[in-house]
């Protein structure tokens, strides 16, 4: 466990001097690095990460995942093996505020991504949201990703992981009420199965 930390902790240093994305270096005030266990089963990947995570240094995807644990009433189970990311490691900005990131952005982070992936190598990967599935189903997949519906959870299996993409909190807040609940049910249910 110990080398796989150190891997994580050289990995976050390596973030922190990046300059990849002009803009988002400039705007940041630091680098979001993913967090959790070091060999974990289940690896969680927002799309990017919130002000709060940015402000409180908290692992990039854990307010998100924070979110989905309130929508679905549930606490995590003591030692649930889990790894919080994002897809990009820089809280994207406007001049409105947080914005969802590009998809040079999303290109420019995904070698970071990709060595947590075979960092921790997680038996279940769990893309929230259209733009963090967007970014890993491709590559894992080698095709262009398959349409998404959040009434219909699906295993995506890849010879390294089994994928379950879910939709983001703003895209289950954006469904009328009867398939919102039809899909926080699925929900709950991938979370019991994943030991929350």
């Amino acid at each position: 466990m110990h080398d796989t930390a150190t891997q994580l902790t050289k990995l976050a240093t390596a973030m922190e001097s990046c300059t990849e994305c002009p803009a988002l270096a400039r705007q940041r005030l630091r680098v979001v690095p993913g967090g959790g266990h070091p060999h974990a089963h289940v690896m969680f990947v927002a799309a990017a990460p919130t002000a709060g995570e940015e402000a409180s240094a908290a692992a990039a995807g854990s307010e998100q995942l924070a979110t989905y644990l309130r929508l679905l009433d549930l606490d995590p189970r003591p030692g649930v093996s889990l790894y919080t990311t994002a897809a990009v490691k820089c809280l994207p900005r406007s001049a409105e505020g947080a914005r969802a990131p590009t998809t040079s952005e999303c290109d420019a982070c995904w070698p970071f991504l990709s060595r947590e992936l075979s960092t921790i190598t997680p038996h279940v990967l769990v893309p929230a949201g259209a733009t963090a599935a967007a970014v890993l189903l491709p590559r894992l997949l080698g095709t262009a990703a398959p349409e998404l519906d959040p009434l219909h959870l699906q295993v995506v299996t890849t010879p390294a992981f089994r994928v379950v993409p879910i939709p983001s909190p703003e895209e289950i807040a954006a469904l009328a009420p009867r398939p919102r609940k039809i899909c926080l049910e699925q929900l709950r249910s991938l979370a019991t199965r994943l030991g929350f």
